[in-house]
């Protein structure tokens, strides 16, 4: 699928970044938001057949809307995992990131 490039709204992501990594206490994480079926629910994601190394249990860490927060969140200077996440003075966690998984599983796209 081809679209054409938004700078507006790639402007406005890049200013929530920015103003999390630099006053974190007072700015929350970008938000994004997730929605898909069984896969993007993460169903049987904790099998293992390649090798791949473990991030721990439960299915929102290996499903993929978790792994997208840990590499944003790793590139963007946060922490690499959720239960690294490092507690700020009021005891929440100074993700850069936070992606929210809404996904049904066994729905298909004509729930959306």
């Amino acid at each position: 699928v081809r679209t054409r490039g938004r700078p507006a709204a790639l402007r406005s992501v890049l200013e929530v970044v920015l103003r999390r990594l630099s006053d974190p206490e007072d700015n929350p994480p970008l938000r994004i938001a997730v929605f898909g079926g069984s896969v993007t629910y993460g169903t049987d994601c904790m099998k293992n057949d390649v090798g791949l190394p473990d991030v721990g249990r439960g299915e929102h860490l290996c499903a993929w809307p978790g792994k997208l927060e840990r590499l944003l969140d790793g590139l963007l200077g946060g922490p690499l995992l959720a239960s690294a996440a490092a507690p700020s003075e009021n005891g929440t966690a100074r993700n850069v990131v936070r992606v929210t998984n809404f996904a049904i599983g066994g729905t298909d796209s004509g729930v959306a």
